[in-house]
Order: C-alpha cells, then sequence, then structure tokens
C-alpha cells in the first residue's frame, strides 16, 4: 500500500436546487469549516492520495475564499452541466504515476476514507467497488403507489474507486453515445467491466436538503481537557508550545519539559477516549529522556487522525508568574498552527499568575490547562 497513488475526483458543479438557498450546500459551514473543506480536507490528509481535483461551475465565487489543506495537492478545473461532464473533465487533470481514481459526492462529508482504499486489495479482479446500504424506508412505486420489497432495493454510496485505466476507458467511450448514467459504476458496468459491491455506512449521509446540515453525523463534536504541571530549577530557559523562552528557570523532566505540548497532547487523547500521554511516553522508558515534545504532539494528532477526527479550536490557559508569558503569546500561537495545521484564528492563548499565591504559577513552577474541540 505504501506505493499506492490515488487521485480523488470530486463533481462540485451543481447548484443543489433542493437546499433552497442563494449559496450553493457546499459552501455552507458545518461548525468551523465548510462542507466542502472538511470533504477535500478528509482526502488531502491521507498519504496515499496524491492529487484532489474539483470540478467547481465557472461562475463559482466562493472556491476562492475557503482554504484546503495541504493545498498543493489540489486541482482545480471548471465543471459542465451535468456530474458526467465535470468528472470527465476532471479525468483530464490526472497525472499519468495514477494507479486509482476515487470519485466523491462533494456534499457527503461524513465518510471514513479507510474502508474504501482498503478495497484495493480486490481490485486484481475487479474494476471498481462501491458503497451500498440497505433501505429502511418502506417503499412504493408508480403513480399507483404500489408496495415494493425493500429488502430488494440498496442505496449506492461514495466514495467509488475503480482502476485508472477501466474508468478513463468508459468515459471515452460514453462521449459518443447519449446514454446517461447517475453514478461511475453504472457506466463501466454499461461497457462490460466488473464492480465490486461492499457495505457502506449509514452515518454517510449526503447532504440534500438544508435539514441535513443539522443530522446527527454533522454535529458529532467532541472535547477533551489536558493538565499538567512542572517544577522550576536554576537554569537558562525553557521551551513551551515549540517556542524557547529566555528566563534564569529551567523545567524538571523526564522529556524536553514542554509542558504545553504535553497539556495539548494529553487533551486530544481525551477527546478520543484514550489513555493519557504518559501510557505512550512513560518516564521509566530511558528511551524517553530528553525527548522532543512535539514527537509526543505528532503522536497524538496520528491517533486523533486515526480515530476519523480533525481539531476545531485550541483554548490553552499559562499559569505562570516568572517570566512572563505575553510576550511569546503570539509566537506560540505561530508554533501550534504549523504543529497542529489549524488556522491562528482557532488558536486562544491566555497567561495568567497566581496573584502572589506563590508555588507553581508564582516562581517554583508552571502548569498549562488545555481545551480542544474536534470534529468528524
Amino acid at each position: 500500500m505504501n506505493q499506492t497513488n490515488i487521485a480523488v475526483l470530486i463533481p462540485a458543479a451543481g447548484i443543489g436546487s433542493r437546499f433552497k438557498s442563494i449559496i450553493p450546500k457546499q459552501y455552507y459551514r458545518l461548525g468551523g469549516s465548510t462542507v466542502l473543506e472538511q470533504t477535500v480536507n478528509s482526502f488531502t490528509s491521507h498519504y496515499a492520495v496524491k492529487e484532489v481535483i474539483l470540478a467547481i461551475a465557472p461562475s463559482d465565487m466562493f472556491c476562492k475564499r475557503i482554504v484546503f489543506e495541504n493545498h498543493e495537492k489540489v486541482k482545480i478545473i471548471k465543471g459542465g452541466n451535468t456530474r458526467q461532464i465535470s468528472v470527465s473533465n476532471c479525468l483530464a487533470l490526472v497525472s499519468e504515476e495514477i494507479e486509482y481514481i476515487i470519485v466523491h459526492d462533494a456534499v457527503r462529508p461524513f465518510f471514513s476514507i479507510n474502508p474504501i482504499i482498503d478495497q484495493i486489495k480486490h481490485l486484481y479482479k475487479y474494476d471498481g467497488a462501491i458503497p451500498v446500504v440497505s433501505i429502511s424506508d418502506s417503499l412504493r412505486s408508480g403513480d399507483s403507489m404500489q408496495p415494493v420489497d425493500r429488502n430488494n432495493f440498496f442505496a449506492v454510496q461514495t466514495p467509488q474507486i475503480f482502476k485508472k485505466i477501466p474508468l478513463q476507458d468508459s468515459f471515452t467511450k460514453k462521449l459518443s453515445d447519449e446514454i446517461d448514467f447517475t453514478d461511475e459504476s453504472q457506466l463501466l458496468e454499461f461497457y462490460g467491466y466488473k464492480i465490486k459491491f461492499f457495505d457502506g455506512d449509514e452515518a454517510n449521509k449526503k447532504i440534500t436538503y438544508a435539514a441535513d446540515l443539522f443530522s446527527s453525523s454533522s454535529i458529532d463534536n467532541r472535547f477533551g481537557r489536558g493538565i499538567d504541571y512542572h517544577l522550576y530549577e536554576s537554569g537558562t530557559g525553557f521551551r513551551l508550545g515549540g517556542v524557547d523562552i529566555p528566563s534564569e528557570y529551567s523545567i524538571i523532566s523526564h522529556s524536553d519539559g514542554d509542558v504545553l505540548l504535553h497539556s495539548l497532547a494529553d487533551a486530544i487523547l481525551g477527546s478520543i477516549g484514550l489513555r493519557d500521554i504518559g501510557f505512550y511516553f512513560p518516564d521509566t522508558d530511558d528511551s524517553n529522556k530528553d525527548l522532543d515534545s512535539k514527537i509526543i504532539l505528532t503522536k497524538s494528532m496520528t491517533l486523533l487522525k486515526k480515530h476519523t477526527y480533525k481539531l476545531r479550536q485550541i483554548e490553552i490557559t499559562i499559569v505562570c508568574g516568572l517570566p512572563k508569558i505575553s510576550p511569546y503569546v503570539d509566537e506560540i500561537k505561530k508554533s501550534l498552527s504549523k504543529l497542529c495545521e489549524l488556522p491562528i484564528e482557532d488558536i486562544a492563548i491566555k497567561s495568567t499568575t497566581t496573584e502572589g499565591l506563590g508555588g507553581v504559577g508564582h516562581d517554583k513552577g508552571i502548569a498549562v490547562f488545555s481545551l480542544v474541540s474536534i470534529c468528524k
């Protein structure tokens, strides 16, 4: 899997008439980011995805305002009046080294990428794999509203994954006829290619109506809290949030003593119900002596992504009398923004003292309280 090269095609040129809004539904916000940002960023964060190609409407003025993580992977092209034209336009930008192609709905942000990539192991005998889910509602058909057996019907989802050459071949042939298809798997089947079906995810809802923005998936937010204390000793300074703070004190610690990153890592781990950093980096392990705390934070971020969550906001309170921390707050925010791949405006840092009470938070040591919010 390490050599797998995947391109993701996202047709996002639709206006969503059933959504009944002057703003296209892909640009509505779910928490701290738009639907389209959440969809794209979930793909760009995966190592196997080498490029994400978006097809947007020629008149689209909203796409310029949004921010994509790992934006160097993102390509944008003009879409067409139909889904198939948009996907065809995306195909024209796919790089030569790409082996597999994922096609995904722009307004289906509640997916997990790993189940679809896991289907690659089956593509030695299939040309594509698509997720399907059973129908839970009763069904009727036709003008006479005849009841039908719902057990004979399945709803088709995206992401769908295909070998590159069969998908390109099918679209090349499609240009010469007038046959219409509602998804790419039907197109490949029409031209004789084999499709594998696998169980989809009920939570992977497509946003069609305004009410879908308030589904249980869209409000799947969690919070985590982390607290850490360290005593001082005489020294020349210490590191806080990845920033060197000059001081007549140093921090007593088994690792490099970055109490802020320790607190933040604990908050992230707590938000997904995991153990604290002492479990993953015990101070009884000599290999953790003087460990760079950025490694600890990276571990927590990796576990966060593994659980298909991402950071939304960080709020940190530093309790420290000496030295004064306020002159370094902006620099610390910039450092955390880079380490956590989070906009600076979503990071709040406050510093305070124990107001002369002494002890930790005055001249005996430092304490940091971290609070994070995460979302799917």
